[in-house]
């Protein structure tokens, strides 16, 4: 991993194979955490990732501030490309099935789980066979707004929803792992059950909120596959706790997303993924 701080923000991954020709940026925003990346048109090929981690705090209070000091150790950041997504990755989204998705009704349904935001800004998409209903601060699509004025805007859970369904849907958990909180999605019958996003801050948390995914939904941890990737070290204390509790855990390594290049290799494939395969 790359490091470099500048006060609030800090550059964990910074790769580069190459930031010539025809190619889409990425952005994901969390709220503590922004990566990019960018992918030739032509090849699909990943030429360059990068990843900064901030205090969400700060970033409440002044995203502007914390996307400038972005940019200004950013190298992708520097060019203009052929198009942009921006993806949004945080817990206040909602796959709401069609003839249940009345766009006026979009920010109630919000309210009703995640509870009232001022400030924020709504967005309803199509998601295959449901609607995507997501906010985000008003504040953070202004500032973006003003990078990337014709930049299409998407939500990890619809990445997640359309992305299993393009290729063959496992049964089973999977999970992606973010410094200080993951995604659980959770699939029988190859059908979708549950996304939900879970906050921890030591490792026995993540046991309990999987173990408890699984009594909710009356699954056995002894038969039911659970596939992780993300930012978790195979070395860690969090690995060694998932495998002591889950049998059938894996790891997603296999490439299929076009990091070929040696500059990745020197990381395990599993680190990209809930980037790279999520992408609506």
């Amino acid at each position: 991993m790359h490091f470099e701080q500048d006060f609030m923000v800090q550059k964990t991954f910074a790769i580069y194979t190459q930031l010539e020709g025809t190619a889409r940026l990425y952005i994901e925003a969390g709220m503590s955490q922004l990566a990019c990346w960018i992918k030739d048109l032509q090849t699909g090929q990943v030429q360059a990732f990068e990843l900064f981690e901030f205090d969400q705090d700060k970033a409440l209070i002044n995203f502007g501030e914390i996307f400038r000091l972005i940019k200004l150790h950013s190298k992708i950041l520097e060019s203009s490309y052929a198009g942009t997504t921006i993806i949004w990755e945080n817990e206040e989204c909602l796959l709401v099935p069609e003839k249940y998705a009345y766009r006026v009704s979009a920010g109630d349904y919000l309210d009703m789980v995640y509870g009232h935001a001022p400030g924020a800004i709504t967005a309803q998409q199509p998601a295959l066979t449901a609607n995507a209903i997501f906010r985000a601060p008003r504040s953070w699509k202004e500032e973006l707004d003003k990078h990337f004025p014709f930049a299409k805007y998407t939500h990890k859970f619809q990445g997640i929803y359309a992305g299993n369904h393009a290729t063959d849907i496992t049964d089973g958990v999977r999970v992606f792992f973010y410094r200080g909180h993951f995604f659980l999605i959770l699939y029988r019958d190859s059908q979708l059950q549950l996304i939900r996003r879970f906050a921890y801050q030591t490792p026995e948390d993540v046991v309990y909120y999987i173990l408890n995914t699984f009594e909710q939904y009356d699954l056995s941890p002894a038969e039911t596959d659970v596939c992780i990737s993300g930012l978790i070290d195979l070395r860690s204390a969090l690995y060694s706790e998932l495998y002591k509790y889950l049998q059938n855990l894996k790891v997603e390594e296999y490439n299929d997303e076009g990091m070929e290049d040696a500059a990745f290799g020197e990381y395990p494939y599993h680190y990209f993924l809930p980037f790279l395969k999520t992408v609506g």
